[in-house]
């Protein structure tokens, strides 16, 4: 079992907010053969869940399709639907695992607890489990990348009191990948849009985005998965429908049928062609899984045993300094922790820190016995315009050539928006390892890549790549995964995503830069035609850019 250390801590805490927030439409009820819907139509087009198509043109790689447009959502939450979500704010939590062997497959204890009616019958869900089992390399690699997750989510699942199959619901929104990131701008195992989030408390600031992290995203997609299943009367046809397309957008259509004496079901539903398809390839992989020996499948053994643990930090504490003392690496902690967004945790609020089982203890003993005061030698400060390096040093109590040297700066000029580690004179801090020059990253090849390509990316040569991967030639595939070593000042995370971005009116190539983190001359060198002094909206641009920093 997993034990959650949490603190009491409601006032920041994502599901005590769903709490509170107030019907912003018209209540209504519906049964599937009602005769009446009411007046009030929704206005809800959009909740935010962008999912992955389960095709082969669109299997869960890592080019992401920006697309402008966010559909700003109208919906609250009257009340908590799942009153198992009340315990998630006692000081500490037990996952209950169910009655199988620790040693036994999670697949096939979820397998056996499915119970829906999976609509086999229906044209679009035989047409998708054709595509499964024609794919089989499909489901290893989406099984494969959600091993660190599949347990935790599968024990919330159960004691929530929702079907087992929703455990599988991350599989088709994000390929079990929290660093996913949609067209829409949705984000996290359970693919929340930014404006989705914030009505549904998953908060995203300069510090943390709530919408990346496992429990919290979990937590309130429990919530809402509940809150759509009443509302639509029990049916998870229409539940799974709203959940992508939009509670409005389900209930017009509804509506309109009850309007011309069709039945209101799903499947004589006319609604976007996104959401048609979403719902056959949820059921189409319930029933694979379900029916994957009758069909001679073989996938990874997961064991069905907990992978981490989640420990509660009431201070702030630098990331690399849990790295250090729980003997992980960057990679491991941003597997479990990828809602971090700077090199320190936030402050003003309670940290929680997920690590692996087997590394837990080590943190715990930090935590036990080391003064709070030592865990963070420096504060983080984003610079505003008029700055300079003398008056941050004496509103801080540092100097400024302690500032220089921790951010390696050459000159006193400060940019707008650089956000500087700024030592302080209180405590002993933390020793670091901060001799280290080079890192080994991980890069996976995304189709039309070229080793020229990456090299240049990651500042080093086509011949280093190729010595350190053993390559006989400079031919990749995509899906391949290369390790690259690249010099650095610091150990610094890097999780580098290929982004296509459709240019909007108003935008500029300083506004993209900003707003990705990027520099201008890259996007230059990224796109041939941006060569000219002017771009056009809908015009895509090719952006190379660090998923934790968007």
């Amino acid at each position: 079992m997993a034990l959650i250390q949490k603190k009491h801590h409601k006032q920041n805490n994502p599901i005590m907010k769903l709490k509170t927030l107030t019907l912003r439409f018209t209540e209504y009820s519906f049964t599937r053969n009602a005769a009446f819907i009411s007046l009030f139509a929704l206005l809800v087009t959009n909740i935010g869940c962008s999912p992955l198509i389960l095709e082969q043109s669109q299997s869960e790689n890592d080019v992401i399709s920006v697309d402008s447009k966010i559909m700003e959502p109208e919906i609250t939450i009257s009340k908590t639907i799942n009153p198992a979500v009340e315990e998630y704010n006692n000081d500490s939590i037990i996952l209950e695992t169910n009655e199988q062997t620790p040693n036994s497959n999670i697949y096939d204890v979820i397998a056996a607890e499915l119970q829906l009616d999976h609509h086999i019958d229906e044209a679009a869900v035989k047409k998708q489990i054709d595509w499964l089992l024609k794919n089989p390399d499909y489901l290893t690699r989406v099984i494969e990348k959600s091993s660190p997750y599949i347990h935790y989510v599968y024990a919330r699942i159960k004691e929530s009191g929702l079907p087992i199959e929703i455990t599988l619901l991350p599989i088709i929104e994000s390929a079990y990948d929290p660093l996913a990131y949609s067209q829409s701008h949705a984000s996290g195992l359970w693919q929340f849009i930014p404006s989705t989030a914030a009505y549904l408390g998953l908060e995203r600031n300069i510090w943390f985005d709530a919408r990346r992290d496992i429990v919290k995203s979990t937590e309130v997609a429990i919530d809402y998965l509940s809150y759509l299943n009443q509302k639509f009367g029990n049916d998870w046809s229409l539940t799974l429908a709203s959940y992508n397309g939009g509670e409005g957008t389900v209930a017009k259509s509804i509506k309109k049928n009850l309007e011309l004496g069709k039945d209101p079901n799903f499947w004589q539903l006319s609604l976007p062609l996104e959401t048609e398809n979403y719902v056959p390839k949820f059921f189409a992989l319930a029933h694979v899984l379900k029916n994957r020996k009758e069909f001679n499948l073989k996938i990874p053994e997961i064991p069905n045993k907990p992978v981490f643990e989640v420990i509660a930090l009431e201070n702030q504490i630098e990331i690399e300094t849990i790295v250090e003392v729980s003997g992980i690496d960057y990679k491991t902690f941003t597997k479990f922790n990828p809602g971090y967004r700077r090199s320190i945790t936030p402050p003003d609020d309670i940290s929680n820190i997920l690590i692996p089982i087997e590394s837990a203890s080590k943190l715990t003993q930090f935590i036990n016995t080391e003064d709070p005061e030592n865990w963070l030698p420096f504060s983080e400060y984003e610079i505003k315009f008029g700055d300079t390096l003398s008056e941050i040093a004496l509103d801080h109590d540092s100097s400024v050539d302690l500032i220089k040297t921790i951010n390696y700066l050459n000159t006193d000029l400060l940019r707008v928006g650089q956000i500087l580690k700024v030592p302080h004179n209180r405590g002993t801090p933390v020793i670091h390892k901060r001799s280290v020059t080079t890192q080994i990253i991980s890069h996976e090849v995304l189709s039309g890549d070229t080793l020229s390509q990456i090299a240049k990316n990651y500042k080093t040569t086509i011949r280093d790549i190729m010595l350190q991967n053993k390559l006989r030639s400079s031919k990749i595939f995509a899906g391949q995964s290369l390790e690259i070593q690249i010099r650095t000042n610091t150990i610094a995370q890097s999780h580098i995503r290929k982004v296509f971005y459709k240019i909007r009116e108003g935008d500029s190539l300083y506004l993209i830069a900003k707003r990705f983190s990027v520099s201008i001359n890259d996007i230059r060198e990224w796109n041939t035609f941006t060569r000219s002094k002017y771009i056009h909206p809908g015009e895509t641009l090719i952006l190379m850019v660090d998923s934790l920093r968007i």
